[in-house]
C-alpha cells in the first residue's frame, strides 16, 4: 500500500496551514457565521461553538459534522471570504 506523492500536501496538512494564519478576531468572526442561524450556511450548536478555541478546531468540526472534506472545501472558502481572507483560499488549494 503506497501513500500520497511526497510533493503533495494532505488535506489535513493544507487545513493546518490555513488555521496557522487565522487570528482570534477572525476565528470569532468564523464560529458566527457558523452560528445557525438563517443568513448561515452550516449550523453548529452553541454549546459546541462554545467549546472551540482554535481555527483548527473549527474545521475539525465541521469536517466531523461532514461540512468539509477534501473533496468539498466550499463551506471553508465562504468563509474564508467572508473574513476577507482570499489569500487562505489560495493556500488552501495549494497543494504543493
Amino acid at each position: 500500500m503506497t501513500g500520497p506523492p511526497l510533493n503533495k500536501r494532505s488535506f489535513m496538512e493544507r487545513l493546518h496551514d490555513v488555521a496557522k494564519e487565522i487570528d482570534m478576531g477572525e476565528l470569532k468572526d468564523m464560529k458566527y457565521l457558523c452560528r445557525g442561524d438563517a443568513d448561515s450556511p452550516v449550523s453548529i450548536p452553541k454549546a459546541g461553538l462554545e467549546k472551540i478555541e482554535s481555527p483548527m478546531g473549527l474545521f475539525l468540526k465541521l469536517k466531523e459534522q461532514g461540512s468539509i472534506s477534501k473533496d468539498d472545501t466550499r463551506l471553508l472558502e465562504y468563509l474564508l471570504n467572508k473574513i476577507r481572507r482570499k489569500d487562505l483560499v489560495k493556500l488552501l488549494h495549494d497543494k504543493e
